[in-house]
């Protein structure tokens, strides 16, 4: 589909319909080649994207025209309402406008702010390109209804794409490359999302956990057509979190639950293309996973490091380009199911501590 700033994917309209119906009823213009001053109109833009944002009430679409900007963007105080959402766009294409992040700062990032849109930028540098999560802590107050499309992130320390203890979430059609030491998308008490038609890779294979990670209490989340090459582990359906308490509640038995793995391409790793770490209740289907390394596994299925096990996976009609390439850790084989995974010559499925069960 052709780039339009103020037109969303089909999928993110569904995910998120209280911004993915919207239109915009007020425009403010940004442009790095105004002198000045300006008002945020056509004919006087402002040169700044945060004097824009600064101004930008439920219903704005802050459209920035192409050209550099440095120095990273705040949406705190900038939430949208229901069906009048607060957009931030390039206007002249995608990727035309580049947003270089502040030493030490996300690119664009928000702290329990709702409605809000992301879209068409290119972001390099900082923590993170972009980070959206909840004011505070204790989950007093969650970040909602988020889109982020069409955005190309490179160059973060941290991760590419953080989003924590929020929910209502599209994350779609995203370029992430070159991120740092942890997740291209990291997912921390992530609900109700779709993560989807992403491309993402690390050229160094090493510092990275993941290309998309979702843990400590996601649920409902949809992993969908992504591109991912050239990190360690390609998806964790779970993962290794800190206590519950502030960041997600206690008294959850999981790391991530009602998760849907379908259609991704997953290849050139140095570890696994899925490690399910406290998973539950979800399923890994008709995706083509080529690690093209040595490593003993494809998908390893295990507890997560509070020693929730996994439980009811099920992978299915996989194309898996190894001939052992399933590791079940003992006391995580409860509800597994495999049916229907191929690859040429047929399948050798490798179960270790499993329960003695054969897998």
């Amino acid at each position: 589909m052709a780039y339009s700033p103020l037109t969303l994917s089909s999928l993110a309209k569904s995910a998120v319909p209280g911004v993915g119906s919207a239109k915009p009823t007020n425009l403010l213009w940004v442009d790095d080649n105004a002198s000045g001053g300006g008002d945020g109109s056509s004919a006087s833009p402002f040169k700044t994207i945060q004097a824009a944002i600064d101004k930008a009430t439920p219903g704005t679409a802050v459209m920035v025209k192409s050209g550099t900007y440095n120095g990273s963007v705040s949406l705190d105080d900038a939430s949208g309402t229901n069906g009048k959402p607060v957009w931030l766009v390039s206007a002249d294409g995608q990727g035309a406008a580049k947003i270089i992040a502040s030493s030490g700062k996300p690119g664009i990032s928000a702290y329990g702010e709702d409605y809000l849109v992301i879209k068409g930028f290119t972001i390099q540098g900082g923590t993170e390109g972009i980070k959206l999560t909840q004011s505070g802590s204790h989950l007093k107050n969650l970040t909602t209804n988020i889109v982020i499309e069409d955005n190309h992130i490179s160059g973060s320390s941290i991760d590419g794409i953080k989003l924590a203890q929020a929910r209502y979430v599209a994350v779609t059609g995203n370029t992430v490359e070159d991120f740092g030491r942890e997740e291209g998308i990291d997912n921390v008490y992530v609900r109700d999302a779709v993560i989807a038609y992403n491309d993402i890779s690390d050229a160094t294979k090493s510092g990275n956990r993941s290309g998309i990670t979702v843990k400590a209490g996601s649920e409902d989340i949809k992993i969908l057509y992504n591109d991912i090459s050239d990190v360690l582990d390609g998806i964790i359906v779970g993962g290794y979190s800190s206590q519950p308490g502030k960041v997600y509640p206690g008294g959850i038995d999981y790391q991530a639950k009602d998760i849907t793995v379908s259609g991704n391409h997953v290849y050139d790793l140095a570890k696994r293309a899925v490690n399910v770490l406290g998973g539950s209740d979800s399923v890994i289907s008709d995706n083509k996973f080529d690690p093209n390394n040595s490593y003993p596994t494809v998908v390893n299925v295990a507890s997560d490091n509070h020693g929730n096990r996994s439980e009811d996976i099920r992978i299915l009609d996989n194309i898996v380009e190894a001939s052992k390439w399933l590791t079940v850790q003992s006391g995580n084989a409860s509800g597994l199911v495999t049916s229907g995974n191929t690859q040429d010559g047929g399948l050798t499925l490798l179960g270790i501590g499993a329960d003695a069960l054969s897998y």
